[in-house]
């Protein structure tokens, strides 16, 4: 979990932290949901569906 100053500096990071992953697959994946300030950033390792109860869980 990562915690910045606004949801739109939040956004910002998610976005750029998806388009390292995107640009170098090589690093892996992860799912990331922001809330607010805040960014749950959960590993590409899990399944969709094991993400989304992390997500569930975070988003409330």
């Amino acid at each position: 979990m990562e915690l910045w100053p606004s949801e739109e500096a939040a956004n910002k990071r998610k976005d750029y932290i998806q388009s390292i992953l995107t640009d170098s697959p090589m690093l892996g994946s992860e799912y990331d949901t922001v809330r607010g300030p805040m960014i749950l950033r959960v590993s590409g390792d899990l399944k969709p569906s094991q993400a989304k109860v992390y997500e569930q869980a975070f988003v409330g």
